[in-house]
């Protein structure tokens, strides 16, 4: 496809200016960040998350969290957003299922998900909790490569699951 191009967790983009413009607008929402849709659902991030029914358009629900989340993270029955803590969310209804903080304090971005935890990247460092009750795996400071060690650079898109590895 024209335009089309993979980012580091292998989404599909494709550039706005290989898009037609459509003849007409079905429906639209202002106030939202870029959208995440699963199953006829639209998932917008933000202070307040929210899921629209993706063809009308209608509020299905909205929860607000704590800090901002620009990203959001689907899999299953599960939102996952980032903020002030890492925030598990019904994706049913936006019930809070659990939340975790980092210890840096620092705000954290929608998880990487693989392998049933969530991965984010906060202050330079990888945390691992487990995808479906939040329980802390692990975190990592560095990596050794070559005998150096390699601190973690605080990106979104900055991990990626492939094979069984992060």
């Amino acid at each position: 496809m024209v335009g089309e191009r993979r980012g580091a967790r292998n989404a599909r983009r494709v550039s706005a200016r290989s898009i037609d413009a459509p003849e007409t607008v079905a429906w639209r929402y202002d106030g939202g960040r870029e959208p995440v849709v699963v199953d006829g659902t639209v998932y917008l991030g933000g202070e307040t998350v929210r899921a629209l029914d993706a063809a009308t358009g209608s509020l299905e629900w909205e929860t607000e969290i704590d800090g901002t989340s620009p990203d959001l993270a689907v899999a299953g029955d599960t939102v996952y957003a980032g903020g002030t803590e890492l925030v598990a969310l019904e994706a049913g209804s936006g019930d809070v299922r659990w939340s975790r903080s980092v210890e840096s304090g620092e705000e954290v971005a929608a998880p990487l998900l693989g392998y049933g935890t969530a991965y984010v990247l906060a202050a330079g460092s990888l945390y691992a909790f487990d995808a479906s009750d939040g329980t802390h795996r692990w975190e990592l400071d560095a990596v050794s490569v070559n005998g150096r060690s390699m601190p973690f650079r605080t990106h979104p898109s900055g991990i990626v699951a492939a094979n069984g590895a992060i």
